[in-house]
């Protein structure tokens, strides 16, 4: 699998809807900002941190973009600072798999967090539970519905071009049609 190509091909769809959604209230603020690749020494120390290997499509996103805001629509897709101990979501991401282990939801309690959709405890996550071979899954976290699973992080990246296309076809009836 070519993963760079494969990757490149799910951001430029979602960057593609993205662009018409940003014509409609009240998406005009979505600027898709990516971040600079992570070199592969600062990827290395992020495994030792979890004490395990990443997937090959993540380990490929993170070569290519550590970040990348707007991406995971209708959220961002997170540095490996942002989720690290004493990063911007370290905090709220403990809070959550707080709430998930008294609540008795231990699925996600090892999951390695990579995005979050700007909802409180909508978070996405590498779940090592699920593998299929070298990759993990994706678990998609709403409150209150079962996860959705992506097989790798492209499969996620359509996910998220598909739910903009919801948002654009919404923001269109809003706007009766136009755009």
């Amino acid at each position: 699998m070519n993963w760079a190509d494969s990757i490149s091909a799910a951001i430029r769809e979602t960057l593609e809807v993205l662009a018409e959604l940003a014509q409609h209230d009240p998406y005009r603020e979505l600027v898709p900002n990516p971040g600079p690749p992570a070199g592969e020494q600062k990827i290395r120390r992020y495994e030792q941190h979890l004490g395990m290997r990443l997937p090959p499509s993540y380990r490929t996103f993170l070569a290519m973009h550590d970040g990348y805001e707007w991406l995971a629509f209708p959220g961002h897709m997170l540095s490996i600072e942002a989720v690290m101990p004493g990063g911007e979501y370290w905090d709220d991401i403990k809070e959550w798999k707080l709430g998930m282990a008294e609540a008795g939801l231990l699925e996600a309690l090892d999951g390695i967090v990579v995005a979050y959709l700007d909802q409180p405890n909508n978070w996405v996550y590498l779940d090592p539970d699920r593998r299929q071979g070298e990759e993990l899954e994706l678990a998609l976290h709403v409150p209150g519905v079962d996860p959705d699973y992506f097989s790798d992080v492209a499969a996620f990246l359509h996910g998220s071009a598909a739910r903009a296309r919801l948002a654009l076809s919404w923001a269109r009836q809003r706007d009766g049609g136009r755009g």
